[in-house]
């Protein structure tokens, strides 16, 4: 079992910033979704304004793909979306198979650039955070940066390329179809050098 995580936020500190949309993916070793689930959060309107009034950039991305009037609109405290997201995993973690969660523990979180959104979980998120191994990741964009510096340039101009909508639902698939394609190229190696 994968557990793919995505968030969107007000900015790039765990600190400082906030969390608008997380979003969990469920998939089987072979990158199958098996489910998927993702909240809106709004916590405090006024912070979150404060803090998007220092970043223009993310205030007009956010804007523009529809997030901030979605958050505000129907967003959740985050304690809320945490116990949702908790909620939603523990109903559809058991059914994957090698889904078995060992004491509470789901494994390596994946992603993509998924050390960020480690960061803001464990800020804000720390019950869900405590779910994941503590130190591991399966991060995409690394796997990305390995395949354009070692494969050939056609191999590496195969990945899908990434859409950065800032949804988390298009986000994470996305990261899931590019590792889709970097297990082929893996697994091809694998075979050249048997």
């Amino acid at each position: 079992m994968l557990c793919f995580v995505d968030s969107e936020t007000t900015g790039l500190s765990a600190r400082l910033d906030y969390l608008l949309e997380v979003g969990v993916v469920l998939t089987t070793n072979d990158l199958v979704v098996v489910a998927r689930k993702s909240v809106l959060v709004w916590d405090d309107k006024e912070a979150i304004q404060k803090r998007l009034d220092l970043n223009d950039v993310v205030r007009r991305m956010h804007t523009d793909n529809g997030l901030l009037r979605a958050a505000e609109q129907c967003g959740v405290p985050g304690w809320q979306a945490e116990q949702e997201l908790l909620t939603f995993i523990d109903r559809n973690a058991e059914k994957l198979p090698g889904g078995q969660v060992t004491e509470g523990c789901l494994g390596e979180m994946a992603g993509s650039g998924v050390q960020f959104d480690r960061k803001m979980l464990a800020a804000h998120m720390p019950t869900l955070h405590s779910r994941f191994h503590g130190y591991r990741n399966i991060d995409v964009s690394t796997l990305r940066t390995i395949t354009k510096r070692w494969w050939p340039a056609d191999i590496a101009a195969g990945i899908p390329p990434g859409r950065d909508q800032h949804r988390v639902d298009p986000d994470v698939e996305n990261t899931i179809e590019q590792m889709r394609y970097l297990r082929r190229v893996f697994r091809g190696a694998c075979r050249e050098a048997a």
